[in-house]
C-alpha cells in the first residue's frame, strides 16, 4: 500500500508539520542543498534545511532529504557529494538520501552529457553516498529515465519518479512518484510536490542501519547495579562478565 509524502525547500515557506501529519502524510523528503546556477557553481544549504528537518522530526513525520545538483562532471559529482554528506552528519533519515537531477540552464546542461556521460556522473555520486552509509537514490523525470539515463546501470540505486498525471505510465522500477507540483496540503500555504511511495523505507533503514541509525546487533547499552556490598560485589561482576557485559566498579 503507498503511502503519502509530500518533498519541499525553502520555496514552501514556513510550514506546520504537525498540520502536514494529521492531514494523512506520513513523510516528507527535504531539499537540503543546491548547487547554484551560472559559472560560479556556489553550492549552499538550502535556508530551511536546518529548520524543516527540526519540525518535521518533533511532529513524528519520517524524514528524507535530496540535494539539487549541478554537477557536470564525476569530479565535481565527488565535490557535491561530500558537501551533501555534510549537511546530512549527525542526522537520523528514516526515508532516502536522492541527487536531484534535472538542471539544463546553461551551462549546467545536464543532458549536453549523454546518456553515457550523465548516468556516469549520477552513479559516482549515488556511490559516494552509498558508501557513506545511506540509502541513496536519484530522482528525475520519465523522459529523462528514457531518454538521458541508463536505469539499468543505476538499478542499485532507489529511483524517485517524477511524473504529473493520474496514472503513470513509465514501466521500469521506482520507489517513489512524484504526481503533481500542485499539491494542497493542510499546513503549507500554497503549492506543494505531493508523492506516493510504494516501500517501507524506514524499515529497511533502520534494519540495515543506514541513514544514521544504528543496527540493533551494533546498539550498545548501560546497565546500573546498586545495592551490591563488598561481599556481593564480587559475584555481580563475575556474573556479568559472564554474560559478556564490561564491568566497571565505583563506590558511591
Amino acid at each position: 500500500m503507498a503511502t503519502n509524502v509530500i518533498d519541499v525547500s525553502r520555496w514552501n515557506g514556513n510550514i506546520d508539520f504537525a498540520k502536514v501529519k494529521n492531514a494523512g502524510y506520513t513523510g516528507v523528503i527535504i531539499k537540503a542543498g543546491v548547487t547554484g546556477w551560472g559559472s560560479a557553481h556556489t553550492m549552499e544549504a538550502d535556508a530551511n534545511w536546518e529548520t524543516n528537518y527540526k519540525k518535521a522530526k518533533a511532529a513524528g513525520l519520517n524524514v528524507g532529504a535530496y540535494y539539487y545538483s549541478g554537477a557536470m562532471s564525476k569530479a565535481f559529482a565527488e565535490k557535491e557529494a561530500k558537501f551533501f554528506l555534510s549537511l546530512l552528519n549527525g542526522k537520523t533519515l528514516e526515508l532516502p538520501v536522492y541527487m536531484d537531477v534535472e538542471e539544463t540552464h546553461s551551462p549546467t546542461n545536464m543532458p549536453s552529457l549523454g546518456r553515457s556521460g550523465l548516468t556516469d556522473v549520477v552513479y559516482h555520486w549515488c556511490e559516494i553516498v552509498e558508501k557513506a552509509g545511506y540509502f541513496t537514490g536519484f530522482y528525475s523525470s520519465k523522459s529523462w529515465a528514457l531518454d538521458y539515463l541508463d536505469m539499468n546501470r543505476l538499478s542499485r540505486f532507489t529511483f524517485w519518479l517524477a511524473h504529473y498525471t493520474s496514472k503513470t505510465t513509465y514501466t521500469g522500477t521506482y520507489g517513489m512518484w512524484q504526481y503533481t507540483s500542485t499539491g494542497k496540503v493542510a499546513g503549507i500555504i500554497g503549492n506543494v510536490d505531493l508523492n506516493y511511495c510504494y516501500q517501507d523505507f524506514p524499515t529497511m533503514i533502520k534494519n540495515a542501519g543506514l541513514n544514521g541509525f544504528k543496527k540493533e546487533a551494533d546498539k550498545r547499552y548501560k546497565i546500573e547495579v546498586y545495592g551490591a556490598t563488598a561481599k556481593t560485589m564480587p559475584l555481580a561482576v563475575e556474573a556479568l562478565k559472564k554474560a559478556g557485559f564490561t564491568a566497571k566498579v565505583t563506590e558511591i
